[in-house]
């Protein structure tokens, strides 16, 4: 078992997020809003079954904390920066979903003095199995789930992925 991690730092302001709408390091459309997990493989051309995920984020702010975190074998080319319309009723805001491995829905559970933390399972029921198309790195976009989310300027989400390396 394996545990890596990831982090997104979104943009400056307190926009409010609809559900489907991109969390994003940038209003701009931009590459640098997918995120990255380094070293997720040990080498090129393997693959990592994740199991579990861990979301933390650094605002206690419990109300709508409902996210999903997507899994990408390569970065997808998206059409909207951050609180734009990503998920449309299952139309993804990128060029091509060949490279989309499935997603883990998370409800932000518990908070403390500083931050929220809440865990998901995938979508599939099963572990979501990701290969990197090149290198050793999976991507991943992050987007609100439930309407009505009020961020924290420059809040810090914390992708923590829990799996098994091929």
């Amino acid at each position: 078992l394996v545990v890596k991690s990831g982090t997104l730092t979104k943009v400056s302001g307190t926009t409010v997020y609809p559900a489907g709408d991109l969390i994003g390091v940038t209003a701009s459309v931009s590459q640098t809003n997918v995120g990255t997990i380094a070293g997720a493989v040990r080498a090129e051309g393997e693959a990592i079954r994740i199991e579990r995920l861990r979301l933390h984020k650094s605002s206690a702010n419990l109300t709508n904390a409902s996210f999903r975190v997507h899994f990408w074998r390569a970065a997808p080319t998206l059409s909207v920066g951050d609180n734009g319309a990503f998920n449309a009723a299952n139309v993804y805001a990128v060029d091509d979903v060949i490279h989309h491995c499935g997603y883990f829905d998370v409800t932000m559970d518990k908070s403390g003095a500083i931050g929220a933390k809440g865990s998901g399972i995938p979508n599939s029921a099963n572990g979501i199995t990701v290969q990197p198309t090149a290198g050793t790195d999976i991507r991943f976009t992050l987007e609100a789930l439930v309407s009505s989310y009020t961020p924290t300027s420059n809040e810090v989400f914390t992708i923590l992925i829990e799996g098994f390396r091929s």
